[in-house]
């Protein structure tokens, strides 16, 4: 059996136990809602930063959008630059074909009338 002492001592460390399980308890507590807080901040915070970066990034797709049209329209201007000098190059090929045949056939008249102009020299008056 034990003593009445023994059992005081063994009450008293128990009831100690106690009361520091207790004081453990609320600085678990409070640690556990201090923790909270900090999550909930760190949330909101990240939660933030996520919006700001998926702003970021929808301006981005919305400018690359742009720049692809923007791209567009220059291939097709350029493009049309392509085909009007093509067809001023056609145009030019064919000025030069038309103006070789004026000079062709500028020296041929200029043959012809030399030719003209020496039978008329060389033959009698009055036959021309």
């Amino acid at each position: 059996m034990m003593s009445n002492e023994e059992f005081e001592r063994k009450m008293a460390f128990i009831v100690g136990q106690q009361a520091q399980f207790a004081s453990d308890i609320q600085i678990v507590q409070e640690t556990l809602a201090q923790t909270g807080d900090l999550v909930t901040r760190m949330a909101n915070v990240m939660h933030a930063g996520f919006n700001d970066v998926n702003g970021k990034i929808d301006a981005l797709i919305d400018s690359q959008i742009r720049t692809d049209e923007a791209l567009k329209d220059g291939d097709a201007k350029i493009k049309m630059l392509i085909d009007s000098q093509i067809r001023t190059d056609e145009a030019l090929k064919d000025g030069d074909a038309k103006i070789k045949m004026l000079i062709d056939s500028q020296i041929r008249t200029d043959k012809i009338v030399l030719r003209l102009s020496r039978r008329r020299r060389s033959s009698p008056p009055g036959m021309s």
